[in-house]
């Protein structure tokens, strides 16, 4: 979020950046700018600092926003790498649940255990499913883009490290 501002502009300018690395680089064009309108501000890094090359990583472009990505981002005859959206050691169940306690059960009887992550259509819905799954017992954090962005990083960072197996999240 910092990177467009303009003081942090002008002291990249004083620097000698050999490259620069976007991460999640879908959100540039889908999903991310919503919350974090910054990501459309990106090619900016284009005009600030010409020379250095720009890599763009995302797992989830479509072939739209990978030319988003492009456009976007001002990158100059890039090499790209794809491959499959697939991933052996994930497995993606869609089930929807009327409400937080059938949420609560699903989650109980059929991933217990695991490592898993919950969609809720809203904030306030995030926040009462996790809160729900805490009480009954199973390690749940919240994940959304209007929380403090210490605390979104401190339960990505539990979820990461298995210490809190259930992340409940908005689609973005």
């Amino acid at each position: 979020e910092r990177i467009v501002r303009g003081d942090t502009l002008e002291w990249l300018k004083r620097l000698d950046v050999s490259l620069f690395a976007i991460d999640e680089a879908h959100c540039i064009s889908e999903w991310g700018h919503e919350f974090r309108p910054e990501y459309r501000q990106l090619g900016v890094l284009r005009e600030v600092c010409p020379e250095p090359p720009i890599a763009a990583f995302t797992g989830s472009a479509t072939r739209r926003v990978r030319h988003d990505i492009l456009h976007q981002l001002k990158l100059r005859d890039p090499g790209k790498f794809i491959v499959s959206f697939y991933r052996s050691n994930l497995k993606i169940v869609a089930k929807q649940c009327e409400t937080q306690d059938l949420t609560c059960k699903y989650v109980l009887r059929e991933h217990e255990g695991e490592t898993v992550i919950v969609y809720a259509p809203t904030i306030r819905e995030v926040e009462a499913t996790a809160e729900a799954l805490v009480a009954r017992g199973i390690a749940a954090s919240a994940y959304h883009g209007q929380m403090e962005s210490s605390r979104r990083q401190e339960n990505q960072d539990k979820w990461m490290n298995g210490e809190c197996p259930v992340m409940v999240g908005t689609l973005a």
